[in-house]
C-alpha cells in the first residue's frame, strides 16, 4: 500500500511539474492552447484534443489546419483554398467546405501539435468543482504519503 501511495505522490508531482513546464513554452513560444468540442477534424484531431496553435510566422498554405474566430466560435479547420480575399477552409470529415471566407484578420494560428484527450482533462480543470476536486485528491494523497513516511520510522 504504501509503495502505491509514493508511485502516485511521484506520479502527481511529474505531472504537475509537466503541466507548469508547458504552460511556461506556451506562454514563451506563443503558443495558445485550445480544446476541440466537435468532430469536424476526426480522424486527424479527435474530439477532446488539446491542440497547440502556434501564431502565423508565414501565410498558410493548402492543408495548413488553422485556427480562426468567426461569429463568436473558435474553429479548427484545413485550408481547403486560397482566395485574394482570404482563405476557404474545411472539416476533415465535413462533406462541404465552410460558408464565407477567412480573412486573415480572424487567423489565431496554425495547429502545430495535438494531443488526444488531453483537452478533457483541461476542460475539467478550467472549472471550479474540477479544481476541488483535484487539489483534494492531491492532498489526500500528500496526506496519506506523509502518515505512511511518519509510521514507518
Amino acid at each position: 500500500m504504501k509503495k502505491t501511495v509514493v508511485i502516485i505522490r511521484d506520479v502527481i508531482f511529474v505531472m504537475a511539474a509537466a503541466v507548469i513546464t508547458a504552460a511556461g513554452l506556451c506562454t514563451v513560444l506563443q503558443i495558445k492552447p485550445a480544446v476541440v468540442i466537435s468532430g469536424s477534424m476526426e480522424s486527424a484531431i479527435h474530439i477532446g484534443s488539446l491542440v497547440l496553435i502556434e501564431k502565423n510566422k508565414t501565410e498558410p498554405a493548402i492543408g495548413d489546419i488553422i485556427a480562426f474566430e468567426k461569429g463568436g466560435a473558435f474553429i479548427t479547420h484545413r485550408v481547403a483554398e486560397i482566395k485574394d480575399e482570404g482563405y476557404i477552409t474545411k472539416g476533415d470529415a465535413n462533406r462541404t467546405c465552410d460558408p464565407g471566407i477567412v480573412t486573415e484578420d480572424m487567423i489565431v494560428g496554425t495547429t502545430v501539435f495535438a494531443v488526444p484527450y488531453a483537452g478533457y482533462a483541461v476542460k475539467a480543470l478550467s472549472t471550479g468543482r474540477g479544481i476541488i476536486i483535484f487539489v483534494t485528491v492531491c492532498a489526500c494523497i500528500m496526506l496519506a504519503s506523509c502518515m505512511m513516511s511518519a509510521k514507518s520510522e
